[in-house]
């Protein structure tokens, strides 16, 4: 169906959706445009700012009819980057059992092994309490298929020492009251894998309050722990719409530390696809397509592997390491493969300066952007030994053409 977009009536809708008024008379001007013409009146609009969050109000309220939703996958990126390192694909869960729709077998962790097939709107496991008694170890949750849900789990209690989770597939994943993603997980945490892992949400669901999909959360003294292993997770189309965006694949807080995260791909997340805060974690082979910034790294003395950045919106590596925390200051990587987006630069030093060591290769294209400072400069060490320092008025640096090589 063909629109004036000077119509107005169409003016109105747009009007009643910048109010976030759920208004019938709009409702009905619009009902059973395509997502393409809805497309075309954001762009004739005056709206300038949160045309994302502007469409997601329009989706839940049923203005357009949206086209069919790509059915995201781990190897997204080589569409992009054929010649990239691969990462390998999650296991998915083996089914043997299966709860119907609406279940939610709360506070149902216990020692041992859980391998059913949940089917929920609500989180499956709520572990919030605060009590001397909220201790869990030793756990194994696997198995599981998850669709229409929240959190899987939300830890908040006294202590999580040596628990698993493993194969699990979260589809259409949705906000629920304790927040949004895969798992939230506080406090004192020691020995912690999550490995194959598949959780896509949807693209036109955008919430508040949101952290990421595998969440170490808390910035006090008593939100710390060490041990922890992340291997082949996947996640696809994370969004946030109140303050800061913030909503990440992997993220974790500072005092989490000595970590791996491997064959892991996240896409389409408006924050960071990786959010490292702590000490001593490792990447290794690692992708992010299309997310704000691919890596977000505070920590230092990382020493890291094989890594991919593919078009992010705004840098492909941004490195904060504050000199109170690690007197060392810097962080490694074997290699570096970074691809799209010439003027967004590869790495983005902020508030302090630090070190950026690359110890076998790194690829790029010519004319790319090789890294920007905004207050305390920072210097990086490439593979044949030369250094580059980095200003710290945001004056980007050209990455050297051709490609430095180790000796």
């Amino acid at each position: 169906m063909a629109y004036n977009y000077e119509n107005e009536t169409v003016a109105s809708i747009l009007t009643n959706l910048d109010q976030r008024m759920n208004s019938a008379e709009a409702i009905a001007a619009a009902a059973g445009i395509s997502e393409d013409d809805f497309d075309a009146l954001l762009e004739a609009s005056s709206i300038s700012t949160g045309k994302l969050f502007f469409k997601a109000d329009a989706y839940q309220l049923g203005l357009f009819v949206p086209k069919p939703l790509p059915v995201p996958d781990p190897h997204d990126y080589l569409d992009e980057c054929p010649t990239a390192m691969t990462v390998d694909r999650p296991v998915l869960p083996t089914v043997t059992a299966n709860l119907e729709s609406g279940g939610n077998p709360t506070n149902s962790v216990g020692t041992g092994r859980d391998n059913r097939n949940i089917y929920s709107k609500y989180m499956v496991y709520d572990l919030t309490s605060t009590s001397t008694s909220n201790i869990v170890e030793n756990v194994t949750v696997s198995d599981h298929e998850l669709e229409y849900c929240g959190l899987l789990m939300n830890f908040n209690g006294n202590y999580m020492n040596n628990v698993t989770f493993e194969r699990i597939r979260h589809l259409d994943a949705r906000f629920s009251s304790h927040g949004f993603g895969l798992v939230k997980l506080s406090n004192y945490i020691d020995n912690l894998t999550v490995r194959d892992v598949w959780w896509v949400s949807n693209p036109y669901r955008v919430y508040d309050d949101v952290e990421g999909v595998i969440n170490l959360r808390g910035k006090n003294s008593n939100d710390v722990g060490s041990g922890f292993l992340f291997e082949r997770c996947f996640g696809a189309w994370g969004y946030s719409q109140t303050g800061y965006p913030n909503m990440d694949g992997i993220s974790t807080e500072g005092l989490y530390s000595d970590g791996v995260i491997s064959n892991c791909s996240f896409q389409d997340f408006i924050d960071a696809g990786y959010d490292i805060k702590g000490q001593n974690w490792r990447l290794d082979k690692t992708v992010a397509l299309r997310c704000r910034q691919s890596y977000k790294i505070w920590g230092a003395s990382d020493r890291h592997g094989w890594v991919v950045s593919v078009k992010p919106t705004y840098a492909h590596f941004i490195m904060k390491t504050n000199p109170a925390n690690d007197s060392i200051g810097y962080n490694q990587f074997e290699k570096v493969e970074a691809y799209g987006e010439l003027g967004k630069p590869i790495f983005q030093f902020e508030t302090y300066g630090s070190d950026v060591i690359i110890t076998g290769e790194i690829l790029y294209e010519e004319g790319q952007v090789l890294a920007r400072s905004d207050s305390s400069g920072g210097r990086i060490i490439m593979p044949d030994g030369s250094i580059i320092t980095v200003p710290s008025n945001n004056t980007p640096v050209v990455a050297p053409w051709p490609i430095p090589t180790a000796a």
